[in-house]
């Protein structure tokens, strides 16, 4: 891990790595709330049955904790707390994050550039898991800009009386999440709109596919172009997350189509009658093309054959065509 401080942070720090569950989630946060944490070691021993990590490192000279090891972990759900004893013995929390070690790889395949209007096509694939059918899969677009969440915890210091606002969006009240034990009976339909919600319609978009369903199409056909993160991941009822990953996509402007110019070879200009020629399209953004052999006849092939039947000055015209004309 890798902490970037302020330049006038110094000195040594705590770091706690813990299992996010339900139990420890609300204990470390009642804890904080109320201002009755004590000493840490028992704070994180009684919420975490005395499973979790402590660290202690020193704080470089510009603030920063750079590249710190903090070992190997077991496939679940954690979260890292970096905290700073005061001299008034006060504690003073410097970061708090979390991060997946999931069960399985997911490789994720979508294209890394769309053009404004067009939809995002991803397809996935769980990497040595034994049956793909049991998982659902889902994938997340935010545009870069839009990659934050202002989140905001009130509480009256117990945890029935907590709640947890996500860019305005109350998750306890409005969302029917149990404060007590922050989970959900989302269904698919109602998940997708939560998250399409908080990330704004016009920051991204979100699929969430049936069970097995590894290839989704992402609605962006209305998202301004800039550059996206696409997160994507697979979901086990049983195991909760077996596989995350991460992409980059930028959308493009789209390019207003370009005029058709014309332009053709002959293999041969003089001879004698009967005289075949064979004539070789050399047109740049066409998507049709009408040949006029100047002796009344005519053609739509790209590369057509003619024969001259009598002798005689002949002049052969082109007209490229696509959408935007002629």
């Amino acid at each position: 891990m890798s902490f970037f401080g302020a330049s006038t942070l110094e000195g040594n720090v705590d770091i706690y790595v813990f299992n996010a569950t339900s139990k420890s989630a609300s204990g470390i946060l009642e804890a904080f709330s109320t201002g009755n944490i004590g000493d840490l070691e028992s704070l994180f021993h009684k919420n975490m049955d005395g499973n979790y990590k402590n660290y202690s490192a020193v704080l470089g000279e510009n603030g920063d904790l750079l590249d710190y090891d903090l070992g190997s972990f077991d496939t679940g759900q954690y979260c890292i707390v970096m905290i700073q004893k005061n001299d008034d013995g006060s504690l003073t929390v410097l970061s708090a994050t979390a991060f997946v070690v999931s069960e399985y790889e997911l490789k994720a395949s979508a294209p890394a550039n769309i053009e404004e209007g067009k939809n995002l096509d991803i397809s996935m694939e769980l990497e040595g898991a034994p049956d793909n059918s049991n998982y659902t899969y889902g994938a997340v677009l935010v545009n870069e800009q839009a990659y934050r969440a202002n989140i905001e915890i009130n509480s009256n210091g117990i945890i029935n009386g907590t709640s947890v606002l996500v860019n305005g969006e109350n998750f306890t009240d409005k969302r029917g999440i149990n404060s007590s034990n922050y989970s959900s009976n989302f269904t698919r339909n109602e998940l997708q709109k939560v998250i399409q919600t908080l990330i704004g319609g016009e920051n991204g978009s979100i699929a969430i596919g049936e069970n097995g369903q590894k290839n989704l199409s992402l609605t962006s056909s209305e998202l301004p172009e800039g550059r996206y993160y696409l997160f994507a991941g697979a979901y086990d009822p049983k195991n909760k997350i077996a596989g995350l990953t991460q992409l980059e996509v930028e959308i493009t402007p789209l390019l207003a189509p370009k005029s058709p110019v014309a332009n053709f070879t002959s293999s041969v200009t003089t001879g004698y009658a009967p005289f075949y020629v064979q004539f070789t399209d050399l047109s740049e953004n066409a998507t049709g093309r009408i040949w006029d052999f100047g002796d009344g006849a005519n053609s739509t092939e790209q590369n057509p054959e003619h024969t001259y039947s009598a002798a005689g000055n002949y002049t052969v015209n082109l007209t490229a065509v696509n959408a935007n004309g002629t």
